[in-house]
């Protein structure tokens, strides 16, 4: 059997920039001088080690209850009205195929479980995954590999048998480390350090087009 994995964020939908947008809120409405650059080591983490790096930002450094009180009256939900609006192009047509060709899939993301459902739900994309994972059911989050070993290890799948498509730094070094070959979808606007992903791609066709090559379909 072959699988593909896919992360969540950056892959099935253009969230991080809505994330940024959320975290830096903060940070700008009480002066600090952190850019929203500087933001960025947060993605692909979890949201426990993403308070973490938020509150070792702040000028004076906080703990993470301290930053989190920062963050009480701002919904992270009503941030994201409808993840629909933000599903990566094609993709419904790349899961379309794979379940066609009968290649298990999963997501495997650092996000909560309750988000990755609700984001497959809104996006009309659950019934195309054979199971999803979330990094805070696992032992150890990306860059670790637990959470694409356990994706495998349900899917009954072999690491030399699976793709990834990833985004994040973090994300590729765990699709390498569980024996994964990993395709990055492409970032332009993140500086995101890609290099160590097998394949590159600009968009899920091109996805659709390197899964064809190399699962020989």
């Amino acid at each position: 059997m072959k699988a593909v994995i896919f992360d969540m964020d950056g892959v099935l939908v253009d969230s991080e920039p809505i994330y940024m947008n959320y975290f830096h809120t903060p940070f700008h409405l009480n002066n600090q001088k952190t850019k929203i650059q500087d933001l960025y080591p947060v993605i692909g983490t979890t949201m426990d080690d993403t308070w973490n790096i938020l509150a070792e930002t702040w000028v004076p450094k906080l703990t993470k209850t301290e930053i989190l009180d920062y963050f009480k009256d701002l919904d992270i939900d009503a941030a994201f009205k409808d993840y629909a609006d933000l599903k990566m192009p094609h993709l419904t047509h790349l899961l379309q195929f794979l379940k066609a060709n009968n290649i298990k899939t999963a997501v495997a993301s650092a996000s909560p479980k309750s988000v990755i459902k609700r984001v497959l739900q809104e996006c009309e994309i659950d019934t195309y995954f054979d199971f999803y994972v979330s990094g805070e059911e696992v032992n150890a989050s990306k860059p670790a590999p637990d959470v694409y070993l356990k994706a495998m290890s349900v899917l009954n799948v072999k690491p030399e048998n699976t793709l990834v498509i990833e985004d994040s730094t973090l994300g590729i070094q765990a699709g390498k480390s569980a024996g994964a070959t990993v395709i990055a979808y492409k970032d332009n606007r993140f500086g995101l350090d890609q290099s160590k992903a097998d394949y590159h791609v600009n968009d899920h066709m091109e996805s659709y087009h390197q899964i064809r090559k190399l699962f020989k379909l």
